[in-house]
Order: C-alpha cells, then sequence, then structure tokens
C-alpha cells in the first residue's frame, strides 16, 4: 500500500512538473505542487535511502547558498531566494529515496512534456505568422519571438513597445532550454525504439527551436551535439553516419537562415550586437553586449569577494559596482550577471561555483565512460546554458535543472551497455522462478546458463533431448522435468505451473538477458511489485550481427509475471502470455540469439511454417492466391524500408527478404493441408 502511494505520489509530482515547464509564467502552481509531490515520496517506507553523488552534490550547492546568509545585509531578499530554490531540496530527496516509476509511466511523463511543448511551439510559430511583420521588425531590436502562454486566444497579441509583446508565456530562453532537452530525449527515444513518433517530435523541435532562435536553447544544443558527435568519432566503428550528422549540422543553420525572415532579422541582431561589444554602437538594449559589461563587472566583484557577498546581495553589489565602473548602460539595462557560475561564485564564493561545474563536468565523464549518451547530452547543454542564463535565479530554471539531472538519468531512458556489469544491489525477499523450456539445445543453453545469477528455483522442463540438455542442466543446478512436447503455448503453461514460485522468469534457450536486467528483477522483488506483468527488451542477433534497427532490435515480450494473473496461450507457435493488467518493462536487455546459421534459420523457418499452418487449419483461416502473391513484395517493402532494417547492413537484407516470404510459406502449407484432409 506505501509502495503504491510513493509511486502515485512520484507520478503525479512528475506531471505536474511536465505541466508547469510551459506554464509557470501562468501560475506557479504546477511546478510547486509537484515538487512537493516528490519530496513527500521520499519519506514512504521501505525503499532504503540510496546513495546519488549528484543529488547529493545539488543539495550541497543549496545548503552553500543557506550558509551565504551569513553575509548578506538583505536577510529579506536572501530568504527568498533560499525559499524560491527549495526545488533544489524537494528532487534531490526524491532521488535519494528511490525512485519506483515503472517504464511506462516514465514514457508517459516524456511524452506529456515534449507534447506539450510542441503544442506551444506550434501555437507560438502560428501567432508569428499571425504577427510577422511586428515581431520581425522587434526582432531587429534585441526583441523575441514570444512563446504562447496556454491561457489567452492564439490570434491575440498585443505590442506593448517596439522590442517587447504583453505575453503570460514561457520565456523564451528557457522555453528553448527546454526545446533542447526535448530534441535529446527524442533522439535517445528513437535510437532505442525506431517509433516514428519520436523522430517526428525530435525534427519539430529542432526546426522550431531554430526559428525561434534563442541563442541560449541553441548554444546549448550545438554544444551538446558537437559533444555526442566527438563520442560518437571515438566509440563508433561505422563512421558514415556521422559524417552525414555533421553535413547536416551545417546545413540546418545555414538553411533556416535564408529560409526565414526571423532567423535573418536575429542574425543581423547578433552581428551589431558584436558591434556593439567592439564599441562600434551603444551596448544599451544590446542582449549580448549587455552580457558582457554584466560579465566584466561580476568578475571585478569576484576577485574582490572570493567567498561570495550573499545571496541577498548580489543585486546590490552588482549595482555599486556598475556604478565604480562608470559603466555605459543606462540603469535599466544593469542586468544581474546572466551567467550561472558567476552569479554562483558572487552568492555563494568561488568554491560553489567550482562545485557546480564539478558536478557538470563531472556528470558529463561519467556519462561518456558509462556510454551513456542521453545524459552525456543533458550535462553538455547544462554546462553550455548556465554560461548564457542564470539558470537557478528562477524558479522554473531551478526545476528544470535537477529534473533534467536526476529524473531523466533515474528513470531508465538510456540504452544499456550490454557489456557493462552492475552488482546486484541486494538480496529479493520475494522468490521467483527462472523457468526454461528446452529441446536438443545443448549447443547453446550454456550461455544463458552462464548468465542466470543465483535464484531460488531454476527450472528446466525438457522434451526427452538426445544431446545431453538435461545433464547439462543439471550441472548449472537446474531442476528438470522430462515432459513430451506439447506446443509451444501449453508447454510454456506447464513449465509455469510446475515451478514452486508464483514469480516466474520465463526464458528460452536462445536469450540471454544482460546483467542489468537481472538487477533490475533483483530490486522489483525486494518486496512484493504492485505491477504483475513486465515486458523485457529483446533484440535479434542474425549471421553475427546484433539488430539495432527494426522491429526485431526493440522487440518486446512479457516473460517476467506473477502467475497467479495471467496464463500462455495455447498456440502451437508464436505463443504469448495473456495478461490484461498494468505492465511494466525491465530495464536491460535481453540478446535474442535465436539462429546459429542459415541453414539453422530454414530448419526452424520449415518448422515453424508448418505448426503455424496447423494452427490456420484447425482455426480455418485461409488467405487467397492473390493476397499471397501481393503480400510477399509490401511484406519486403514494410520490413526492410518502412522498419529501417536497410541500416542493418546486409544481414538486415537478408531478414527482410527471408521475412517476406514466411507469410506465403505459411498459408500456402495451410492450403495444401486442406487439400490433403479433403
Amino acid at each position: 500500500m506505501l509502495l503504491t502511494l510513493k509511486n502515485r505520489f512520484q507520478f503525479f509530482g512528475s506531471v505536474l512538473i511536465g505541466i508547469g515547464f510551459v506554464y509557470q509564467e501562468a501560475t506557479p502552481f504546477f511546478l510547486s505542487v509537484g515538487c512537493i509531490l516528490l519530496f513527500l515520496s521520499a519519506f514512504f517506507p521501505p525503499l532504503a535511502w540510496k546513495k546519488n553523488y549528484w543529488a547529493l552534490a545539488i543539495l550541497l550547492l543549496w545548503f552553500l547558498n543557506v550558509l551565504s546568509g551569513f553575509q548578506s545585509e538583505n536577510l529579506g531578499n536572501w530568504g527568498n531566494i533560499v525559499v524560491r530554490q527549495l526545488a533544489l531540496v524537494f528532487l534531490p530527496i526524491a532521488v535519494l529515496g528511490g525512485i519506483v516509476l515503472s517504464s511506462d509511466q516514465k514514457l508517459k511523463i516524456d511524452k506529456l512534456w515534449i507534447g506539450l511543448s510542441a503544442v506551444f511551439a506550434l501555437v507560438s510559430l502560428m501567432r508569428y505568422f499571425i504577427h510577422k511583420e511586428l515581431i520581425d521588425l522587434s526582432l531587429l531590436e534585441s526583441g523575441a519571438i514570444p512563446i504562447w502562454d496556454g491561457i489567452s486566444l492564439p490570434w491575440k497579441l498585443d505590442p506593448l513597445d517596439s522590442s517587447k509583446f504583453v505575453q503570460g508565456g514561457v520565456s523564451h530562453i528557457y522555453f528553448s532550454l527546454i526545446q533542447a532537452l526535448a530534441i535529446l530525449v527524442c533522439l535517445n527515444y528513437w535510437q532505442n525504439t525506431k517509433k516514428m513518433i519520436w523522430l517526428f517530435l525530435g525534427a519539430f523541435h529542432l526546426l522550431t527551436i531554430h526559428w525561434f532562435l534563442a541563442r541560449t536553447g541553441l548554444l546549448a544544443l550545438y554544444f551538446a551535439g558537437g559533444v555526442l558527435f566527438l563520442y560518437s568519432l571515438f566509440t563508433r566503428p561505422n563512421k558514415k553516419w556521422l559524417f552525414f550528422i555533421a553535413v547536416l549540422g551545417l546545413l540546418l543553420p545555414v538553411s533556416s537562415y535564408f529560409a526565414f525572415d526571423a532567423v535573418r532579422n536575429k542574425v543581423q541582431n547578433s552581428f551589431e550586437d558584436i558591434e556593439a561589444v567592439k564599441g562600434e554602437r551603444s551596448i544599451n538594449h544590446r542582449s549580448f553586449a549587455m552580457r558582457i559589461e554584466a560579465w566584466k563587472t561580476a568578475w571585478m566583484l569576484i576577485k574582490k569577494h572570493p567567498l561570495g557577498v550573499g545571496a541577498g546581495d548580489v543585486d546590490t553589489a552588482m549595482a555599486t559596482q556598475y556604478e565604480a565602473n562608470h559603466t555605459l548602460l543606462w540603469p535599466e539595462n544593469r542586468i544581474p550577471p546572466h551567467n550561472q557560475y558567476l552569479e554562483t561564485a558572487l552568492a555563494s564564493g568561488i568554491p560553489a561555483a567550482l562545485l557546480l561545474l564539478g558536478l557538470l563536468f563531472g556528470g558529463m565523464w561519467n556519462s561518456w565512460r558509462s556510454r551513456n549518451t542521453l545524459m552525456l547530452g543533458i550535462f553538455s547543454s547544462l554546462l553550455m546554458a548556465l554560461c548564457f542564463e542564470s539558470i537557478l535565479q528562477t524558479q522554473l530554471g531551478i526545476a528544470i535543472f535537477p529534473f533534467a539531472i536526476l529524473f531523466l538519468n533515474a528513470t531508465g531512458r538510456t540504452k544499456v551497455d550490454p557489456h557493462a556489469s552492475e552488482e546486484i544491489p541486494y538480496i529479493s525477499s520475494v522468490k521467483f522462478s527462472v523457468v526454461i523450456v528446452t529441446y536438443n539445445e545443448a549447443h547453446r543453453i550454456e550461455d544463458l546458463l552462464k548468465q542466470v545469477p543465483e535464484v531460488d528455483e531454476l527450472l528446466v522442463v525438457d522434451s526427452f533431448s538426445t544431446d545431453g540438455t538435461a545433464a547439462l542442466c543439471e550441472k548449472y543446478g537446474a531442476k528438470v522435468i522430462q515432459q513430451k512436447f506439447l506446443g509451444f503455448g501449453p508447454q510454456k503453461q506447464f513449465a509455469v505451473d510446475a515451478a514452486k514460485n508464483d514469480w516466474i522468469f520465463s526464458l528460452d534457450a536462445d536469450e540471454i538477458p544482460d546483467e542489468k536486467c537481472w538487477a533490475h528483477i533483483a530490486g522489483l522483488m525486494r518486496e512484493e511489485p504492485s505491477i504483475k506483468g513486465w515486458y523485457m527488451k529483446r533484440h535479434l542477433v542474425f549471421m553475427g550481427k546484433a539488430f539495432r534497427y527494426g522491429k526485431e532490435s526493440r522487440d518486446k515480450q512479457l516473460r517476467f509475471f506473477n502467475r497467479k494473473h495471467m496464463h500462455w496461450n495455447s498456440a502451437a507457435v508464436h505463443e504469448s502470455v495473456e495478461y490484461t493488467g498494468e505492465k511494466g518493462v525491465l530495464l536491460g536487455t535481453v540478446a535474442h540469439k535465436s539462429y546459429e546459421s542459415i541453414d539453422n534459420y530454414f530448419g526452424k523457418f520449415n518448422r515453424y511454417t508448418s505448426l503455424a499452418a496447423e494452427d490456420l487449419v484447425r482455426r480455418k483461416k485461409f488467405k487467397s492466391v492473390f493476397s499471397n502473391v501481393v503480400g510477399v513484395p509490401f511484406n519486403f517493402i514494410k520490413i526492410y524500408f518502412l522498419q529501417l532494417n536497410f541500416l542493418n547492413g546486409y544481414p538486415g537484407y537478408c531478414w527482410a527478404i527471408f521475412s517476406s516470404i514466411y507469410s506465403l510459406v505459411k498459408y500456402s502449407k495451410a492450403k495444401e493441408r486442406k487439400k490433403s484432409d479433403n
């Protein structure tokens, strides 16, 4: 009960934060309540507190800000800042208390905030075209394309002056950072699932972030892209895609410049900013030039106060230093540092700024070493964004920063290196059985048996193998039961019924889970899970190649379950678990080494099509000759092109050819058997 409540608090808290990303300027309700719910979830038992260095570093950042109050003269302002930054406490504590979100819940959360930001981008784009002439003019004066507030009529946009508009929506700077993060998450999902929705959302955000041309978000995105390009250059043996990505990275901003008036105007404004920095123009009302002046002023203060001036006194100290420097900026243009590293050093001292830099560089280094490309991109983008904006001085930025680092990292969206080792963190208190159905599998089952950790029961149901399969399994501590083959579905149900535990991990002899998968199961078994059915992610290994693209690279099978809530169907081939409750997805991947050779493939091909034909005859399902003939080329187009198997090289081509005739063969066999029966 308490674990379910913890899960609900975390899910709805994350949902509210996702909504708050775009509605923050309209109302702080979503972010505030979302952070509180996540914070409260940490105190629901029974999970032990987890060690997370990134969460501890973020907590330490906030604590140093609290300590800076001893230097602050303006304690009222200091108190407001400390309270505003409570998300730097609430979210890390939620993570330290243990995340119990299911993979389906994480997917829903990502779809929500990425989809919502796409809707806001679309409406903002519509408003731009409705008021194109006016907005284009503002872009020449350091203005920005206003982001929709989510409340007002989409076509309503009232001018305030030559450079700004009345708007209740999120700042274009923060919205561009949200879009940059959304692009990285979409890219990661597409790499792992190959679902076109993620490619579409990522492409849409990539297009609109260039159209809006908020420089902070673009610089963060391109810096992250450059780091990921270098990572791929050092770690990927196949470099042909890197050339394509490099060309795309160069063509996209160039084509945007020639295609969109808004982009040209913003670029012109950027060049005028550079001229202002050089002293050829006034630096007033010049976004970048004003930042440079603020950075110089902040650096002078840091040299005078290496331990900071106190979080409550930064604005006062900056104003005083501007006057002492006889700045050319008018009073209304004398902005705060607009650089989080300088802001942190001013408020809490150089050690706090070094801690912040260490957190981000350490995150990049750890992500590089662990092959976590999503977090490598996120840490890189935040590292650059904090150079041009004081992200941790606003409630929205304070929520984005820990959410991106802790929750996108903690929720298992990233691809796991199948060769990376991970110690199972604790012993399971709920017992489960590993169940395997075999027949003459001695030539390959040992790879699986070596991977099975110490479990309560390893049960093998064998169909009187003649190659020593049973003896080999017993050597690894398995209990072996002999049972005449009943068909794949009934045979697996027999094995489930024969197991001594209710929780079952059902595997085939050619399926090899990685250590991340075993570790996740061990974690789930710490107490009775509320979700009774779990998918495992499986990728095909064919002709010696692990498929990274196509349907077979992201196959999901429901194999870890409580037998009280499910049963195997009676299909003779392509059997599946029938279960209608809530489902989760196990972390890690399972290598599906189903075919050792082409001969082995066609041996199984013949066997499976014969079993499938018998099933079709029994169910009286047949196809016309026309459907069978026309189906072959259509199946090939679908499998090879639409499912992206052409990216798997020659093995992908062979797989598409072989798979495209599978339906033809099984229906032809069914028709042949129907005739022989008659």
